[in-house]
């Protein structure tokens, strides 16, 4: 299935808006459950002031590795047997157990950070994930917009450690984390 116009132009809108500052992260309500929905949005500036979020995407909850089959180059899609073991001969309910067993979240107990891993780590094989934190700060100032972009650093090496097996939960590593953001208040404030 190829990706529809639309999607190609809301895509496109979206990054615009991203380039520009003009985009936002918000927690919406999903109408058909009542659940919060982590939702990416563009905003428009109104001529009154005010800004209107145009919502466009969703975020995944949990572990995106598990929700999603990448395509196959030579068309259609991956299976989740593919994905994470490269056998054909297990079932679907077999494929889940096997994903769920192999997802690893890790909860630090600093900033709210949270990494999913599809896998744990080998040598020969690193695991990818994801990160969420508390780490960034609301606004469009100038110096907010620095200390986010620093925090967005800080993020993506816990996260490529986490992904190349270092231990990042461990009380130095954590500590470790403490004292960059730390630092890094300290340097633009």
């Amino acid at each position: 299935m190829a990706l529809a116009k639309g999607h190609r132009q809301n895509f496109d809108t979206l990054r615009r808006a991203m380039l520009a500052g003009d985009a936002a992260l918000l927690e919406c309500q999903l109408v058909a459950s009542g659940e919060p929905a982590a939702v990416i949005c563009a905003a428009n500036r109104l001529h009154d002031g005010e800004i209107a979020f145009a919502p466009f995407a969703m975020l995944f909850s949990g572990n995106p590795y598990l929700a999603v089959n990448p395509p196959n180059p030579d068309g259609g899609f991956f299976s989740q047997t593919e994905v994470w073991q490269g056998e054909e001969s297990r079932s679907l309910a077999a494929t889940a157990a096997v994903a769920a067993k192999a997802a690893r979240e890790i909860r630090l107990p600093c900033f709210g950070i949270t990494i999913c891993l599809d896998r744990e780590a080998t040598a020969e094989q690193p695991a990818r994930g994801t990160i969420r934190s508390d780490l960034h700060e609301r606004g469009r100032g100038r110096m907010i917009q620095k200390l986010n972009a620093a925090m967005d650093g800080l993020e993506a090496l816990v996260l490529a450690h986490a992904c190349a097996g270092i231990d990042v939960a461990s009380p130095a590593y954590v500590e470790g984390i403490e004292t960059a953001v730390d630092a890094i208040g300290n340097a633009l404030f």
